[in-house]
C-alpha cells in the first residue's frame, strides 16, 4: 500500500478519532507486529463504520419499507461519492502544489476550453471566442457544473458577454511589439566602462592602392570588442605619521597628528558598502561573505565580520527610521510580511533550534520600502508601528488588523475598517487552486477575476492619471465586481460545510468591503503585489542563511535591508555602491541626525544631480573666460 510519509508525533491518545489518525499511527509504527495490529484494528473499524450505516437501511428493509429504504440508501452512497471527491480534489491540489508550477497564469487555450465547458456559444464562423482559461475539465464534470452555474443565474449570456469583452481588452491592451533600434543586434555598452584601445594599423606593403599606387589615407575604423574581466581587489591604506624625539635627552617625544578620524573598526566606508551589497542585495551569509573577501586576498574571522555587521547597521538605524517614518505618513501604504527564524538563547542543544519571528514589510507610493521585525504574529508587537499610519492600508486577511490594540494611550482597532484595503491576488488564488485541481465549479469566479485584470492592464497601457483610472473602474470594472459578488452570494448556501469551494467564497465574503474600496479611488491598486515584489529580495536572501543569531540581530537585519533597497528602488543597482559610501562616510562623520532627511535616496541623487549641473556650469564658465 503507498502513502505518503509524515514524520508526526504519535498521539497521546489510546484510542484514534478517525481513520486518518489510524494512518498516522501506522506511518509511525515501528515493527511489523505493530503494523499488522493496526491494520486489523482500522479494518474492524471500518466494518464498524459499515454496520453503523447500513442498520437503519437493514431495518427499513425488515419492516417492508423498500422505497424508503432506497432513498436511504441513495443518500448514504451520495454523501459517500461526495466525500471521495472532495480527497480526490485535494489530493490532486497538493500533488501540484508539491511539484506543479508555481505561476498563477493560465494560457489561451484553456481560455477557450473553460469557456465551452460553460455550454459557451460559437461564433457565426463556427469558432470559439477567446476568454478567461482554466484547466479542461471531464465530460461528465462539465455537464454537471453547467447545469450548476445554469440554476444559480449564470448563464451562457454571462459567460459569452465576459469572453467578448476580454477579446476587445486584449486588443486594446496588448501593446504594439517594436523591434529593436536599427533592426536587433547586441545591446550597445555601457559609456562608463573602462576602454582600452589597440590601434592595428595596415602592413605598409598593403597601403598603396591596387589601382593608381597612391598611399590611401585612413577613413574610419572596424571595431573588434572583447569583455575581459578583472578581479576587484582591496587597497590597504597606511597613515605613516611622523614621530619626533630627543635622542640625547630621551624625551619630548611627539607624533604627527591624524589626517582623518579616528575609527571603530579598520573597514573604510567603500568596504562597508560592499560588506552590506554582499550581505544584503547578493543575500550571502557571513561564511560566505568571509569567502569573497579571501578570494581577494583578505582573511578575517567570522567575528570580526560580525563586528563590522553591528557596527554598519547601527550607524545607519536612525537613517532607517526616517524611511519608516516617511513611509507611515504617507496616505497610502502596503503591507506584508514573512517568516524569518531566529535563535533564543534557551536553544542551545537542541535539535532544531529556532523560533519563527516575522518580518514586516511597508511600501508606500513612492519608492521607498521599509522592514520592521516583530518576535511574534501579535497585533500588540507590531502595532508599535503599523498603529502610527495615517492614511489607508492594504494588507491581505491578516485577523491583527481587525484587533483592538493600545496606540497612543487609546484602545482602538489596528487599522480602522474606513481605513482597510484587501488584495484581489489573495481572493483569487483560493479559486485559481481549485480550478488547478480540476474543480470547474470556480470557474466564473475565474473568469470575472480575468476581466477585471484586463481592464487594469488597459488602464495601464493608456497611461491613465489616477482620477481618470478612478473613473474607469467605477463605470466598467466595479459592474465586474458586483457580479461576481452576486455569483458568491448566490451559490454560498448550496455548499455543504466542508466544500472546498466555501473555503475561497468565505475568504471573499469577509474581504469584500475591502475589496470593494479598491475600485473607489485611482491612487490604489487592487493587490498588494508591489509589497510582495519588495519582500522578495528578503524571501530569496532567507533560502540562504535560513535564520539570524538573535531577536537583535533581526532587527540590525531590518535596518539594513531598509536602506538597501529603498536606495536599489530608487537609484537603481548602478549607483547603489556610491550612495551608500557617501552614507556611511557621512554618517560616521557625525551627520546632524536632525538633517537625515537629505540623506533619503531620492533626495541624495537631487542633491548628486544639482553638484552635477554647477560642476557643467563652472567648467563652462572657466572654458568661455579663457577663450
Amino acid at each position: 500500500m503507498a502513502c505518503v510519509t509524515s514524520r508526526r508525533p504519535p498521539s497521546s491518545s489510546t484510542k484514534p478519532k478517525s481513520l486518518l489518525d489510524d494512518v498516522d499511527a501506522l506511518i509511525d509504527a515501528a515493527t511489523p507486529e505493530q503494523i499488522e495490529r493496526i491494520v486489523s484494528a482500522w479494518t474492524r473499524k471500518a466494518e464498524a463504520e459499515v454496520a453503523q450505516m447500513s442498520a437503519p437501511i437493514e431495518a427499513l428493509v425488515d419492516s417492508g419499507d423498500v422505497a424508503s429504504a432506497m432513498t436511504a440508501m441513495r443518500k448514504v452512497m451520495l454523501e459517500q461519492s461526495l466525500e471521495v471527491q472532495r480527497l480526490k480534489m485535494l489530493a490532486r491540489l497538493s500533488k501540484r502544489l508539491e511539484f506543479g508550477k508555481g505561476s498563477e497564469k493560465l494560457d489561451s487555450n484553456e481560455l477557450e476550453q473553460a469557456y465551452l465547458a460553460f455550454d459557451g456559444g460559437v461564433r457565426a464562423d463556427g469558432s470559439a471566442p477567446q476568454c478567461p482559461s482554466v484547466p479542461v475539465p471531464s465530460p461528465a464534470a462539465a455537464e454537471v457544473d453547467s447545469e450548476t452555474i445554469a440554476a444559480l443565474g449564470f448563464s451562457a449570456e454571462d459567460s459569452s458577454e465576459v469572453a467578448a469583452s476580454d477579446a476587445a481588452q486584449t486588443a486594446a491592451a496588448e501593446p504594439e511589439r517594436k523591434k529593436p533600434h536599427g533592426g536587433g543586434g547586441r545591446r550597445a555598452l555601457s559609456e562608463t566602462l573602462h576602454r582600452i584601445e589597440a590601434a592595428v594599423r595596415v602592413p605598409d606593403a598593403e597601403r598603396p592602392c591596387t589601382l593608381c599606387g597612391r598611399e590611401r589615407k585612413c577613413v574610419g575604423h572596424r571595431e573588434s570588442v572583447r569583455l575581459e574581466y578583472v578581479p576587484g581587489h582591496i587597497e590597504v591604506h597606511v597613515e605613516k605619521r611622523e614621530v619626533l624625539a630627543c635622542i640625547p635627552c630621551r624625551k619630548d617625544m611627539s607624533a604627527a597628528p591624524r589626517v582623518e578620524l579616528k575609527r571603530k573598526v579598520r573597514a573604510a566606508p567603500s568596504l562597508l558598502a560592499e560588506f552590506l551589497i554582499l550581505k544584503c542585495d547578493d543575500a550571502l551569509p557571513l561564511h560566505r561573505v568571509r569567502e569573497q573577501l579571501l578570494r581577494l586576498g583578505i582573511d578575517l574571522p567570522k567575528s570580526t565580520l560580525g563586528r563590522w555587521w553591528d557596527y554598519v547597521t547601527m550607524l545607519l538605524g536612525p537613517l532607517a527610521d526616517v524611511v519608516i517614518g516617511r513611509l507611515l505618513a504617507d496616505d497610502y501604504l502596503g503591507v506584508d510580511d514573512t517568516g524569518l527564524l531566529y535563535l533564543k538563547p534557551t536553544d542551545k542543544g537542541k535539535k532544531r533550534p529556532g523560533a519563527k519571528g516575522h518580518l514586516w514589510c511597508f511600501v508606500g507610493q513612492g519608492p521607498l520600502v521599509g522592514f520592521r521585525f516583530t518576535r511574534t504574529w501579535d497585533a500588540d508587537e507590531i502595532a508599535t508601528h503599523l498603529g502610527l499610519a495615517d492614511g489607508f492600508v492594504q494588507g491581505d486577511a491578516y485577523a491583527g488588523y481587525g484587533a483592538e490594540v493600545e496606540v497612543s494611550d487609546e484602545k482602538r482597532r489596528l487599522i480602522p475598517d474606513h481605513k482597510r484595503l484587501g488584495c484581489m491576488v489573495h481572493a483569487r488564488r483560493l479559486f485559481h487552486e481549485l480550478v488547478a485541481a480540476k474543480d470547474v465549479r470556480a470557474n466564473p469566479a475565474l473568469l470575472l477575476f480575468q476581466s477585471i485584470y484586463k481592464l487594469e492592464a488597459e488602464y495601464r497601457e493608456r497611461g491613465l492619471d489616477h482620477a481618470s483610472r478612478g473613473r474607469e473602474r467605477i463605470e466598467r470594472s466595479l459592474p465586474l465586481f458586483d457580479k461576481l459578488a452576486h455569483w458568491v452570494h448566490e451559490i454560498r448556501p448550496r455548499l455543504r460545510p466542508k466544500d472546498p469551494l466555501g473555503k475561497a467564497i468565505t475568504y471573499f465574503v469577509n474581504q469584500e468591503p475591502f475589496l470593494r474600496r479598491c475600485f473607489t479611488d485611482g491612487r490604489f491598486e487592487l493587490d498588494t503585489s508591489r509589497v510582495e515584489r519588495a519582500i522578495r529580495e528578503v524571501a530569496i536572501g532567507r533560502k540562504n542563511f535560513v535564520l539570524t543569531g538573535s531577536p537583535e540581530g533581526a532587527e540590525r537585519l531590518a535596518t539594513a535591508y531598509t536602506v538597501i533597497e529603498s536606495a536599489r528602488r530608487a537609484l537603481g543597482t548602478e549607483r547603489l555602491r556610491p550612495y551608500l559610501i557617501d552614507v556611511i562616510s557621512r554618517l560616521e562623520n557625525g551627520h546632524p541626525l536632525t538633517d537625515l532627511h537629505a540623506l533619503l535616496p531620492v533626495e541624495w541623487a537631487d542633491r548628486q544631480a544639482a553638484k552635477q549641473a554647477a560642476r557643467e556650469v563652472g567648467s563652462d564658465t572657466a572654458g568661455g573666460d579663457g577663450a
